[in-house]
């Protein structure tokens, strides 16, 4: 899938920050009413490997 601008500024941002993060992240069990998976754009990490925050980024 291609990104935003958006989505392309905020991951310069989680980069030069040196922030571990993941794009288009999805959970198991987490679906849409017709069933396709729910993926957040960024998934940000903390230290450890867990999960520190989401990011979902809407646009204008």
């Amino acid at each position: 899938m291609r990104a935003s601008r958006g989505e392309i500024k905020i991951q310069e941002i989680l980069q030069e920050a040196g922030l571990h993060f993941t794009m288009e992240q999805s959970f198991e069990g987490l679906n849409s009413t017709n069933g396709r998976a729910l993926r957040f754009d960024f998934c940000v990490f903390d230290d450890d490997g867990n999960i520190d925050f989401l990011i979902e980024y809407q646009g204008k």
